[in-house]
């Protein structure tokens, strides 16, 4: 069975953009959200690392609480201020990417004849 130059180079991209996911959802770290106190600029919480590091961008918010908690409105302590990364949108925004790139990738490559000749 000989394959065409199309579907060949189709299959490969696939390939490609599979490994490329697999690299991105093992550098989610696992747990809920990716935490660092920006009062004492540790980490508190597992990092997210590169490649899904380049995915984050948008999901970040910012949260302050007060140190120690208390019923006022106002914080008698200090203030702690939290950047926090929802990790549970980060892998739905790996789905979404690698997968509309693989749907991208098949579709022109049909569009190029990567089916012809089955």
């Amino acid at each position: 069975m000989i394959i065409n130059r199309p579907a060949r180079l189709t299959l490969l991209v696939l390939a490609a953009l599979i490994v490329l996911f697999v690299a991105t959802w093992l550098t989610i770290p696992a747990g809920r959200y990716e935490t660092r106190n920006l009062t004492t600029g540790r980490w508190e919480t597992e990092q997210v690392a590169y490649p899904a590091k380049l995915l984050r961008p948008g999901l970040r918010s910012r949260d302050s609480a007060c140190r120690p908690p208390t019923t006022d409105s106002e914080c008698a302590g200090q203030e702690t201020v939290r950047l926090r990364t929802d990790l549970d949108a980060l892998r739905t925004r790996a789905f979404i990417v690698f997968g509309g790139a693989a749907a991208a990738v098949v579709l022109v490559g049909v569009a190029f004849g990567a089916l012809r000749g089955y």
